[in-house]
């Protein structure tokens, strides 16, 4: 390690206390090197690597680089034999959702009948049920949420499987996109089971 005196921050700091000086009214006082050494940034200092070390140094964080890539590339194709089958799995979900939603509107057509009828008999109720009917079909249809949900299981399958090494960005996109169509689906649908 090389020492050097930081001789331009020395100049300025010397001035700095001259300022100073004046400003109390006068008398110059003298500065010690006591005094400048108590600044941390009085001294500059410089590694050396001998040339002969330069090799051998390159050479083992070569190696050290290789093996931290090669310990992360495991780490990933592990993690990916991981997340396949729940991808997999996520997508018979995604049909079960779809048969489950099918039910909704017929199931909520029968509430509505039964309930219009209690209220107000057979007379009048088809045309305020089917009102009330397309109302509320328009309001729990997921078609189009299920359909972007397993679009995303797609890329996030061809991203999984995708050769390139860096892909943690790619794959948090994805499942936050996963995620928002997740919600929306629960909280459009009235079924417990979805």
């Amino acid at each position: 390690v090389k020492v050097k005196p930081n001789l331009s921050y020395a100049r300025e700091l010397i001035q700095a206390w001259k300022e100073i000086a004046d400003l109390e009214g006068g008398e110059q006082k003298t500065f010690s090197l006591e005094l400048l050494s108590r600044d941390p940034q009085i001294f500059v200092t410089e590694d050396s690597i001998p040339e002969s070390c330069e090799d051998d140094l390159k050479q083992v964080f070569s190696k050290a680089l290789e093996n931290l890539l090669e310990g992360k590339c495991q780490e990933g194709q592990e993690l990916v034999e991981q997340l396949l089958p729940i991808v997999s799995n996520l997508e018979g979900v995604c049909k079960e959702i779809e048969t489950q939603q099918k039910q909704c509107v017929p199931d909520y057509k029968k509430k509505m009948e039964a309930q219009l009828e209690e209220l107000l008999g057979k007379a009048s109720q088809d045309e305020r049920l089917l009102r009330e009917v397309i109302i509320f079909s328009d309001k729990v249809d997921t078609t189009e949420e299920t359909t972007r949900f397993v679009h995303h299981l797609n890329q996030l399958k061809k991203s999984l499987r995708s050769s390139k090494i860096s892909k943690g960005k790619e794959l948090d996109f994805i499942l936050q996109e996963l995620h928002r169509e997740i919600n929306t689906i629960g909280a459009k649908t009235p079924k417990l089971e979805v």
